[in-house]
């Protein structure tokens, strides 16, 4: 819900920091969305009803991720206020995602080998 929240808000709103607004937005959309990927798989691994979304869920939900920010994207065009498609926001988007499964492995990695 905070990534919708977060691409919603006008652009006339934005308050952001004037050193450097391309990087202080590609930084929002990475961390958001390793957020939302390191969130969800935690869930995966801490369900016991699946055993299949242990193994497939970290690669369905990169793609996933895309998808949704490319709807984000696709969704700041043509319904948002002063906001507008970029392709840059949505490679941040696919970054963010790959991070956040990279992040949750080398936390819990070794962790998982035993427990699974």
């Amino acid at each position: 819900m905070l990534l919708v929240m977060a691409h919603a808000i006008p652009g006339n709103q934005l308050r952001l920091p004037s050193w450097d607004m391309l990087a202080f937005d590609k930084l929002g959309h990475v961390f958001l969305f390793a957020m939302f990927s390191f969130s969800w798989i935690n869930g995966f691994y801490k369900q016991s009803y699946s055993y299949k979304l242990k193994v497939y869920g970290p690669k369905v939900l990169v793609v996933v991720s895309l998808i949704l920010g490319l709807v984000l994207e696709a969704m700041q065009q043509a319904i948002f206020v002063e906001r507008y498609f970029e392709w840059p926001d949505w490679i941040a988007d696919g970054m963010g995602s790959f991070a956040g499964v990279v992040v949750f492995y080398s936390l819990y990695g070794k962790v998982l080998k035993y427990t699974s």
